[in-house]
């Protein structure tokens, strides 16, 4: 989308913005079924001009994400929001929950966190271990697939 320099990507039922002003924002398809490749795209809709990010764009976008927003806490990282119809939200996370490991590695800032899911892409589970809301110290383990959202 050149007026907003945005950049969309095609989910299960909808074009999803990934980059640019319109980041986060979702069109349903419009054609029945939805083309899935871009041969089929342009048999169907020739006079479109397609134009391909960078590989550092493309790598960025497809970043693994869990769907939360996140503030620090003593010893971990708090859940702020748990993002609608997200990895988070699909594993059972809660807002108040405290991240304390991901993938057997302690994380305490946002740059753990980033530096750990650096190593996963999009559809890749992840242990996370996180300790409820409320309930002392005790500890659970919730399998996350992670999953293209942007962040809240």
């Amino acid at each position: 989308d050149r007026a907003t320099q945005s950049v969309w990507y095609p989910g299960e039922q909808a074009l999803q913005a990934v980059g640019g002003m319109r980041k986060g924002m979702s069109v349903p398809f419009l054609d029945e079924p939805a083309p899935i490749r871009l041969s089929a795209w342009l048999e169907q809709h020739p006079e479109s001009t397609v134009l391909l990010p960078s590989e550092a764009d493309y790598r960025e976008w497809q970043r693994a994400r869990l769907g939360v927003g996140i503030a620090r806490a003593e010893g971990g990282i708090r859940i702020t929001r748990v993002a609608e119809d997200s990895a988070a939200e699909a594993a059972g996370m809660l807002a108040d929950d405290v991240i304390v490991r991901i993938a057997g590695t302690s994380v305490t800032t946002r740059d753990e966190l980033r530096a750990v899911l650096s190593d996963y892409t999009v559809g890749d589970s992840v242990e996370v271990d996180l300790e409820r809301a409320g309930e002392d110290g005790e500890t659970e383990r919730l399998t996350v697939k992670v999953a293209f959202v942007a962040d809240p």
